[in-house]
């Protein structure tokens, strides 16, 4: 835990997020709203809840509490 310098690991984290947020889901925001069909829209969804659940996982070691609060919500989409 003397090397763990959450500093140099956050802004590449935040970038992937900020990427993740603007890029992705602007370019596929109609495909999501179902535009090319209830399936498209279904397996678009489906990918970005993949995406978010493997960054939790991934980032889980760096920020264990934000992590926590996105697998307990995403969760909720589960059940």
């Amino acid at each position: 835990m003397e090397a763990y310098r959450l500093y140099t690991v956050l802004p590449y984290l935040v970038k992937f997020i900020d990427n993740l947020t603007n890029v992705y889901v602007r370019f596929n925001r109609k495909r999501m709203k179902g535009a090319n069909g209830t399936e498209d829209a279904k397996m678009a969804l489906a990918v970005t809840f993949d995406v978010l659940m493997t960054l939790c996982k991934v980032m889980a070691p760096f920020t264990p509490y934000l992590t926590e609060f996105m697998y307990k919500n995403l969760n909720k989409c589960l059940t």
